[in-house]
């Protein structure tokens, strides 16, 4: 009596382990399920905001088809659904063209959300503003006002006068670009150096100048250029890149040959390594009449 009455107490117990057991399981599943759930919503809205982010940026080529004076090609490459980089380009009356380029400190949503309000000011700002280091000490301001959040973001502004070649332009901390006048070699375009956008208000943006011949071109791209690295942590390097563009012939080769040789050598050299950055080119050529 005694052993039949443990092996009852045993077969209860373990009904009651297995009861609970199935309990456990049940709840974490139903756990799991809804943590699945919301990833699947959170992956649909970043889905939603990267279609809404692009759709903002310029995506066209040829940009102005029926200007024969000068070339000009971008591309955009986010690292994640969303990314902090801007490019953009507008022509500010019949004679000069401004191109823009950013790259705000950061990544996801909180950086995607600056990188808006950022190409929303410059728009609104150069309608009346038509200089260089102008347009950047304007939207510095702008951003100051209302930056709780103490968002910056590096930029390079540039305005190109299409009747003469000559381009104003003003850093804000961004990468400098590269110029490749026709019969040298490739150099980089050294501006004064000023602060990163929305660092502090209140303070002037210098500018500088130069003049580009038939056939000369600039390139203006985002540290996700020179810092893709490779499997073993190399980075592309700013040297590399001078060494491809060396022999860029603006007279023979266009805006889109320009951003497409650079974007196949960094693809190159990182072998299929994931992307540690925004990578962000503006391909200017310069046509002349």
């Amino acid at each position: 009596k005694e052993i039949a009455k443990h092996r009852i107490d045993c077969q209860l117990t373990l009904s009651d382990y297995s009861m609970e057991l199935e309990n456990m399981v049940k709840e974490r599943t139903d756990e799991l399920l809804a943590v699945m759930s919301e990833q699947q919503r959170l992956s649909a809205e970043l889905d939603l905001a990267s279609d809404i982010q692009n759709s903002m940026l310029p995506d066209v080529y040829p940009v102005f088809p029926d200007r024969k004076e000068f070339d000009i090609h971008t591309f955009i490459e986010t690292a994640v659904e969303v990314g902090g980089d801007l490019f953009n380009y507008k022509m500010l009356d019949d004679d000069h063209l401004m191109m823009v380029i950013a790259d705000v400190c950061g990544k996801g949503i909180p950086a995607a959300l600056f990188m808006v309000k950022i190409t929303t000011l410059i728009s609104a700002v150069s309608k009346d503003i038509k200089t260089a280091g102008e347009i950047a000490s304007t939207v510095n301001n702008l951003i100051c006002e209302n930056n709780k959040e103490d968002l910056f973001a590096t930029g390079f502004v540039m305005v190109a006068e299409i009747s003469t070649g000559k381009i104003t332009y003003c850093s804000a901390g961004h990468n400098p670009p590269v110029i490749m006048r026709k019969g040298e070699n490739a150099m980089f375009l050294e501006p004064t150096p000023n602060m990163v956008l929305g660092a502090m208000g209140g303070i002037p943006y210098k500018e500088e100048s130069t003049t580009l011949n038939p056939g000369d071109a600039i390139l203006l791209y985002t540290d996700g250029v020179d810092e893709a690295m490779d499997k073993d942590k190399n980075q592309y390097g700013p040297e590399r890149l001078l060494s491809l563009l060396g022999d860029f012939d603006g007279a023979t080769s266009s805006a889109l040959d320009l951003t497409t040789m650079v974007r196949k050598d960094v693809a190159k050299f990182v072998n299929g390594e994931e992307q540690s950055d925004d990578i962000t080119m503006v391909s200017f050529v310069y046509k002349g009449k």
